[in-house]
């Protein structure tokens, strides 16, 4: 247009959004009018993309949970609605991006370690869309820890039930998930023993045939009660580990109930 002003969206109907641009009616284009379409091309959700076969070109939209560097100075991690995905780049180069970012990926499907991820160029097959607030971890049960999750950002509860390093086991009763802290996060492992009731957030990774959660932050890992401040043996030992079973069993439970799914929306914003 006459403004030679550059826009980039995204949408679920675009001949009706380009439609309701070239009205009048938005009121951030429409002295821009007539709009016309330079370029499209069509993404799927991260769901559908991740059931692909390695070396399928595919095309994402999601939002960044973290930063190139943070787990990894070559790769980084994105969800939608459906799931999400390790973002991999052998060489390194990506676009600045914050948390929060929705942004579009356009890449190779392939795995490591029977992780999926999309494998990238460079920095110009990425393309930020907007910028919305940053993704809260969806509070799950370690037993719902598996595939489906695997690449998310999530948030549980558990009981240590080994710990060593870097990394960690908690259980909730029924199922047990290690934790690894990267030294890239520069998180402080926070003094634990075993049966030591946690909360821990961060990334589902898979390697191999065990599926693990990275935390990101600090705030990641907290100790919820300390075992050493109960009695430590006999019947009073017996009586804290019901306890505690009991109090993880209670957290999940009312976690599952307050679950609201996640919607993206399309976004159609201007490039300055």
């Amino acid at each position: 247009n006459i403004y030679k002003k550059w826009y980039i969206g995204s949408t679920k109907d675009l001949q009706k959004r380009i439609l309701n641009h070239n009205s009048g009616s938005n009121r951030s284009t429409k002295y821009g009018i007539p709009w016309k379409i330079i370029y499209c091309e069509t993404s799927i959700n991260i769901n559908d993309a991740r059931a692909l076969e390695n070396g399928e070109d595919v095309t994402v939209t999601g939002v960044v949970t973290t930063l190139p560097g943070a787990l990894s100075s070559q790769y980084f991690y994105i969800q939608d609605g459906t799931g999400g995905i390790q973002i991999y780049c052998y060489g390194k180069t990506f676009p600045t991006l914050t948390l929060g970012d929705l942004i579009s990926v356009t890449g190779e499907l392939s795995q490591t370690n029977n992780e999926r991820r999309i494998k990238i160029s460079g920095a110009e097959k990425i393309v930020i869309l907007n910028h919305t607030e940053p993704v809260v971890p969806e509070e799950i049960a370690i037993s719902e820890i598996g595939e489906e999750a695997e690449g998310t950002y999530i948030k549980t509860a558990g009981i240590v039930t080994e710990t060593s390093g870097d990394t960690f086991h908690i259980s909730d009763g029924q199922s047990e998930i290690k934790v690894v802290i990267n030294k890239s996060t520069k998180i402080d492992k926070p003094k634990m023993k075993k049966g030591d009731q946690v909360e821990v957030a961060g990334i589902v990774s898979q390697y191999k045939d065990e599926y693990r959660i990275l935390p990101i932050d600090q705030d990641d890992v907290r100790i919820v009660a300390s075992k050493d401040q109960l009695p430590r043996s006999g019947i009073g030992e017996f009586i804290y580990l019901i306890i505690s079973a009991f109090i993880t069993v209670i957290w999940n439970i009312f976690q599952k109930a307050k679950k609201k799914p996640i919607k993206l929306q399309g976004i159609l914003l201007k490039k300055r």
